[in-house]
């Protein structure tokens, strides 16, 4: 799990230090460097992704590198088409990488071409992660209803999204399943603009409930660094053993 750390300094004159974190046991992906995250998909990654997605890490204390690769709109899209998409997705060793598929196979109907492509993606990137960057994490999000296309909204519930999670659960992936998740929401509905996009709350739902699942996700740093928790123990040791020496007893 990721965590917050800040760091406060006190007025008067006195070095006090106080580190806030959001979890004893979090870590981050490396010592100082951004959390380099890919998200893949069409119109709602667009949407999700990109500077919001950066944006709203940040209004919690953590920096992000987040880069946006687009599905390809062509429903022939081969197995070649795919080791080009994964060498995208892959390039610069993500920490995370996220993949909202299937809307557009949906509305065509073409199924065959979503397995064609994104099976041959998925095979791609599990062969490096194993082979080469074993700590990359991969989340696989479920779509949400196309309200303006019931045959299409009933392929992705009956037929996408469930192949969607078998894919993620053979390879043991994180999945999030967005459509139940909205459909919690009281008059979730209303979170679109037109029957297939949402409206810009409903973006900013879909934006921090991806940051949230990443947030989740067991990232851990080089054995040489401290855990946040330890580091922040020593920290606060110090602290109070000044306060001490000083003559300082009202801790």
């Amino acid at each position: 799990m990721l965590c917050r750390s800040r760091i406060i300094a006190s007025g008067v004159g006195v070095p006090f230090l106080v580190l806030l974190m959001g979890s004893a046991a979090c870590v981050s992906p490396a010592l100082g460097a951004p959390l380099h995250i890919v998200t893949v998909g069409d119109l709602h990654t667009s949407f999700y992704s990109g500077p919001s997605l950066r944006n709203s890490f940040r209004s919690i204390g953590i920096e992000t590198v987040v880069s946006t690769v687009p599905w390809p709109e062509e429903t022939t899209a081969s197995p070649t088409d795919a080791a080009s998409l994964a060498s995208r997705v892959l390039e610069g060793n993500p920490d995370a990488v996220v993949l909202m598929v299937g809307r557009l196979e949906a509305k065509s109907g073409d199924f065959n071409s979503l397995v064609r492509t994104a099976f041959s993606l998925l095979e791609h990137i599990d062969s490096f992660v194993t082979l080469q960057k074993p700590a990359t994490q991969l989340i696989i999000a479920g779509n949400v209803p196309l309200l303006n296309d019931s045959a299409a909204s009933d392929r992705l519930g009956n037929l996408i999204n469930p192949w969607l999670y078998r894919q993620a659960a053979n390879r043991n992936w994180l999945y999030v399943d967005l459509d139940a998740r909205l459909k919690n929401i009281a008059r979730w509905q209303l979170l679109y603009h037109d029957g297939d996009q949402l409206t810009t709350e409903g973006y900013d739902w879909m934006t921090v409930t991806v940051r949230n699942q990443i947030m989740e996700l067991p990232f851990h740093d080089p054995p040489s660094i401290p855990e946040p928790a330890t580091a922040g123990g020593l920290l606060l040791g110090g602290v109070i053993l000044w306060l001490q020496r000083r003559g300082n007893r009202a801790l």
